[in-house]
């Protein structure tokens, strides 16, 4: 007997196994029953977004384009980057234009009300204008983005952004040079069939805006808002920008360029005024080479922040004609020594000196004061005057003197004969 319950109950242990084990399938065999599960499903996973109709036709769909008001306020100038051809800074984007549509959002009681770009993305229809001329390869930073819809129908989006920008930089008058800035603003949806920019104000703003500017070596020319429309083939733009014209300070470059070159130069100038004893020779030649290699680092460092120019800037210029000033006392020096160490004329040596003494700030200064008086349209007729002035007075100094000692030294040896 208990065998026999111990079999029995061994038995039903086994299939209730087998029952928990086995895989379990569930069929929806009636519409009601999916019904319900499609909607626990949904109420699971939260309300799916869904694009409103209106969103995807503008107001004025089938008629006239719609206009789009437009205002660009910087906040903060960031700087200029010659290299790269851009500039960085801070801006507020103002945009406004109609559309009856939009009132719906608005709650009743109220006048207006205020929604997140997020919200506008599913309920209002936007021109979707951007910034066109942000660096690629820049960043792009969106602080913040709001939108206003009043019962009048009228929408204003107000959008805060900090965006690397590109320019296009005239730097041929390099450091008194003007540049004109760009914020570029287009629908990247709509061709001017369609939307219209037009912008808020087309005063100068530079009032608003020439704090920007109080603490860099820029000063504020003009600030103004243009309308322009771009037609390039099938491609054709209603475009709102901000331009600010703004006019290098050169004070900046003045104190870490011009002065330390001219420095240089007159540095290398001082190798005529020391003793012409044989202890000041290495002296003297130090002298002028360490001048002329100072010169050659300033100048490289002076450059290396500007693109590739077409032509010659006159920062380039001026730096150039220093170094011609700087090599030639080098050249000079050496002449005097080897007319008085080697060819053996000391009194000669000294009158080259002194008249190298005189003649040098006469050149020296009649070259600065033709490049710093050089319009922008002179600058390679003058760098290609001043250089061969130098160069051909330099050899021609160089040839007179040579001969002369060539003449003493014969006049010479024929005495010695003679004794």
């Amino acid at each position: 007997m208990q065998d026999m319950g111990a079999t029995v109950l061994a038995v039903a242990l086994l299939a209730t196994a087998v029952a928990v084990t086995e895989p379990v399938t569930c069929q929806v065999s009636s519409a009601p029953h999916a019904s319900s599960l499609l909607a626990i499903a949904k109420t699971y996973q939260g309300p799916s977004p869904s694009l409103h109709p209106e969103t995807q036709l503008r107001p004025s769909e089938g008629g006239a384009p719609d206009v789009i008001q437009f205002s660009v306020l910087p906040k903060s100038f960031m700087g200029l980057d010659f290299a790269a051809q851009t500039w960085k800074a801070d801006v507020v984007i103002s945009l406004s234009w109609h559309d009856n549509r939009a009132t719906r959002l608005i709650p009743a009681g109220h006048s207006e009300i205020t929604v997140s770009e997020e919200s506008a993305a599913n309920g209002l229809w936007t021109p979707d204008v951007v910034v066109t001329n942000i660096d690629l390869e820049g960043s792009e930073a969106v602080i913040s983005t709001n939108f206003r819809v009043n019962n009048r129908g009228i929408v204003n989006k107000t959008q805060r952004i900090i965006c690397r920008l590109v320019a296009d930089f005239r730097l041929q008058s390099f450091p008194y040079d003007t540049q004109d800035l760009y914020v570029k603003l287009a629908s990247r949806t709509y061709m001017s069939d369609d939307l219209k920019m037009e912008a808020m104000s087309t005063a100068d703003t530079s009032a608003e805006v020439s704090d920007l500017f109080s603490d860099v070596n820029w000063v504020l020319n003009s600030a103004k808002q243009l309308t322009v429309e771009e037609e390039d083939g099938a491609l054709r733009k209603s475009r709102g920008e901000l331009m600010l014209s703004i006019t290098h300070d050169p004070s900046g470059i003045y104190s870490s360029s011009v002065l330390p070159a001219v420095l240089l130069v007159i540095l290398s100038y001082t190798v005529f005024l020391m003793p012409m004893d044989k202890a000041f020779v290495m002296p003297r030649v130090a002298t002028g080479m360490i001048a002329f290699l100072s010169l050659l680092t300033l100048s490289q460092q002076s450059l290396d922040n500007l693109p590739p120019i077409n032509g010659i800037c006159w920062l380039e210029l001026f730096d150039v004609l220093c170094r011609f000033l700087v090599f030639i006392t080098v050249v000079l020096n050496i002449f005097v020594e080897v007319i008085c160490y080697q060819w053996y004329l000391p009194e000669m040596g000294h009158r080259v000196s002194r008249e190298i003494m005189m003649l040098y700030p006469v050149v020296t200064v009649f070259t600065l004061g033709i490049v710093f008086m050089a319009k922008e349209s002179w600058y390679l007729l003058v760098a290609k005057f001043l250089r061969i002035f130098l160069i051909c007075g330099s050899l021609l100094f160089v040839s007179v003197w040579s001969r002369i000692a060539a003449l003493q030294m014969k006049e010479n040896s024929m005495e010695e004969k003679f004794e």
